[in-house]
């Protein structure tokens, strides 16, 4: 077996595993104040510090049995990250966790609609503004791990990695785009514990935008960061510039249509 098609079959192993998490943390912990606390206080934490103590209790189960330093972190960083997201990007990902719930189709439209009040005391908490004063969410919805297929994850379209996310940050914000780019470069250049470090910061910047981060594709990436992380670079800086390139070809169609109709 070659060692690319190794590496694949340890991202669907991870994807299996990494699916149903994400599932649990949308449907059960979001809604519960004392469970999504235990998480959000592991945000930037080492596997084994005293604050991820109670986070242990949320994701251990998700692990695959053999799991090594990276793909626990990576699961501790991607469940603490869901649980300290700004209010509106909470509802945005409660709203998605009911739709596949309910066996409604997960398109690729965008889910726009206004954040619905908490009917828990309205709370401070997360790592940005609250939903009254922060964007709707946009970027669409998250590929339904059934379409998975039997393939790798780099094989599924639209691709939904960080670097998408980050272009759909420069295309809702112009003035943000211009920094955009330069710091995805600098995650793409750091180890893993440096982009372990960043990350709650730039997560914190897209949920506050609006912007759909994939968060089970996150976790497989941070997953196989140590092990093959220039395959994962190259991925997000091709998602980044096919996104981009994909809104300029709409926008150029679009003003093509204009000119034949004028």
């Amino acid at each position: 077996m070659t060692e690319h098609s190794d590496n694949r079959t340890r991202r669907e192993r991870l994807w299996e595993h990494a699916a149903p998490m994400v599932r649990e943390l949308r449907n059960r912990v979001l809604t519960n104040p004392g469970r999504r606390a235990s998480l959000r206080t592991a945000v930037g934490r080492e596997p084994g510090d005293p604050r991820t103590f109670r986070a242990y209790g949320e994701v251990t189960r998700f692990l695959p049995e053999r799991a090594d330093y990276a793909t626990e972190r990576a699961f501790l960083a991607v469940a603490a990250l869901i649980c300290a997201q700004p209010r509106a990007a909470r509802d945005a990902d409660m709203r998605i966790g009911k739709k596949a719930k309910s066996g409604e189709n997960e398109s690729d439209s965008e889910d726009g609609a206004a954040a619905e009040p908490e009917t828990e005391e309205a709370d401070t908490e997360g790592t940005g503004a609250d939903a009254a004063s922060s964007p709707e969410m946009t970027g669409g919805t998250e590929p339904d791990e059934r379409q998975h297929g039997g393939k790798s994850s780099d094989e599924r379209t639209p691709s939904r990695s960080l670097g998408w996310s980050c272009a759909e940050a420069a295309l809702t914000d112009r003035n943000s785009g211009k920094t955009l780019e330069p710091r995805l470069h600098a995650m793409c250049r750091m180890d893993g514990a440096g982009l372990h470090r960043q990350l709650p910061r730039v997560v914190n910047m897209l949920r506050t935008k609006g912007v759909y981060i994939d968060w089970t594709t996150l976790a497989v990436d941070l997953a196989g960061w140590d092990r093959a992380n220039r395959a994962v670079t190259r991925k997000w800086l091709r998602d980044y510039h096919r996104r981009l390139a994909a809104a300029q070809r709409d926008n150029d169609n679009h003003e093509s249509t204009q000119k034949e109709t004028a």
